[in-house]
Order: structure tokens, then C-alpha cells, then sequence
């Protein structure tokens, strides 16, 4: 087969690694949103509390807090972006602040977390470029990771064990089920409280086919369900514990659960 009769074969491959990445991206990020700081009923728009943080770190350059907010409130409007170039907007704006804050504050771990997710959502709009901001994203979610494990609820090892569940394994990506499991087990082992890590650990093992350390994390997440009732609690709450009974309930059924 000569090179040239290659080329439409290379390209679909390509196009078929850019779409995985763009799936991969979108779990990773779709979970990282719901620990980012749920919001109470009645707080003002996106744009006016953005504004309005965007104002007081302009008054206050140095203040490392006011940074992680504009850099977290980026982040929230990427995610509610009504197309791609709203979104890469959000994201570039976000990470411009966090980048500028770790100038200041490089041991500050919610700037790292935020300038990760940032770099995650605009991977999510690019095509084969993506890989490359994916790795950057990884070794930011690792930086904030050493200065603070803890940070939205273990986001860090939560978003690596995603990140390598589902990003294509090397050489083309960053994707390793070692890497995955090891921070499932971290995330777990952090915030045991948190019931997506148990749930997001027993659909892992489903998928590497451990039945049965798939039902033993299984029955981790319902330990803490109703504990997780008081912690999580409220309206801002309501999709996620949708999404989590739903899941539940998906697992119970395939692991034969009663």
C-alpha cells in the first residue's frame, strides 16, 4: 500500500483520536464542575458575581483568594458556554488568571486546580492540539495535587483517575488504568465521604472487569449514602444526586445488587 493511499486512513485515526479526547475531556470536566462550589438559589448571575471578583482582584492584585475565585468563575462559565468560541474565551481568560496568581503564589493549590480545568475546557475545543494541553492539564492537576490533595473535595486525584480512565494511553495520550486506579484509590481514601468516588471507582473496575472489587466499592457507596445526604444537600445538589441514584441504580443492577 503506498503512503499516499495511507493518508485517508491516518486522517480518520487521527479524527477518531481527537473525538476520544473530546469524551475523555468532557467526563473529566463534567465532574470536576459539581465539586467546584455549588451555589446557593438565589445567587446572582454568572456574569455579575464574575464582574464583580474580576473588580476587587483589579483592586487587589495580590489577594491569591480573589485569584482562585476569577480563575474558578472562568471555569463555571465555560461550562455553561453556549458554543465553542464563548467557551475557549472563558477558558483562556481563566487561565491567564491563574497563570498570573501562580507568578505570585506558586505554592497556591486552587490556582493550579483551576488553571488545570481551564486548560481542560479549551482542549475541548480544539482537535488534535488537544493532546497537548491535555498533558499540560495533567501536570498541573499534579502541581496542585503536592500543594493541596484536599482541594474541592480530593478534585485532583478525582480528575486524574478520569483523566486516565478515558484519555488514549500512550503513545498518543496520557490514558494508564495503573494511574487511574492509583488515584480512585486516593480520591477514596481522601474524601471516603463523597459518594461520585465510590460510584466512579466500582464503574472503573466494570470496565476493567473486576466484578467483584466492583461490587465491593459498590457497597462503599452505599455506606455513605445517607451521610452524604446531610453533606450534600439542597436544591444546587439536585442534578448530582440525580445523576448519582441513577448510577446507583445502574450498578446495583449489573452487579446483581439487591
Amino acid at each position: 500500500m503506498t503512503g499516499q493511499a495511507d493518508f485517508p486512513a491516518m486522517a480518520r485515526f487521527y479524527v477518531r483520536v481527537a473525538r476520544g479526547m473530546a469524551v475523555a475531556i468532557a467526563l473529566i470536566l463534567g465532574f470536576a464542575r459539581t465539586f467546584s462550589a455549588p451555589l446557593a438559589t438565589n445567587a446572582p448571575p454568572l456574569s455579575d458575581r464574575l464582574a464583580a471578583a474580576r473588580a476587587e482582584l483589579a483592586t487587589s492584585p495580590t489577594n491569591a483568594a480573589m485569584a482562585v475565585r476569577v480563575a474558578r468563575l472562568c471555569f463555571e462559565g465555560t461550562t455553561v458556554a453556549t458554543n465553542g468560541t464563548a467557551k475557549a474565551k472563558f477558558a483562556e481568560d481563566g487561565i491567564a488568571v491563574a497563570q498570573a496568581g501562580l507568578r505570585l503564589h506558586p505554592q497556591e493549590a486552587g490556582l493550579e486546580y483551576y488553571l488545570a480545568l481551564n486548560l481542560g475546557q479549551l482542549a475541548s475545543t480544539r482537535g488534535m492540539s488537544a493532546l497537548k494541553l491535555v498533558r499540560e492539564m495533567e501536570a498541573h492537576l499534579l502541581a496542585a495535587r503536592a500543594l493541596d490533595a484536599t482541594v474541592s473535595d480530593a478534585g485532583p486525584d478525582r480528575s486524574l483517575a478520569y483523566l486516565y480512565l478515558n484519555a488514549p494511553g500512550w503513545p498518543l495520550s496520557v490514558g494508564s488504568n495503573d494511574k487511574s486506579r492509583h488515584h480512585f484509590e486516593q480520591a477514596v481514601r481522601l474524601a471516603p465521604h463523597n459518594p461520585e468516588h465510590h460510584l466512579a471507582f466500582a464503574e472503573a473496575c466494570l470496565r476493567w472487569r473486576k466484578k467483584d472489587e466492583a461490587k465491593k466499592h459498590l457497597a462503599q457507596a452505599e455506606a455513605v449514602w445517607a451521610k452524604a445526604r446531610e453533606l450534600y444537600q439542597g436544591s444546587e445538589w439536585q442534578t448530582d444526586w440525580s445523576d448519582w441514584n441513577t448510577r446507583l441504580a445502574t450498578l446495583k443492577e449489573k452487579l446483581g445488587s439487591k
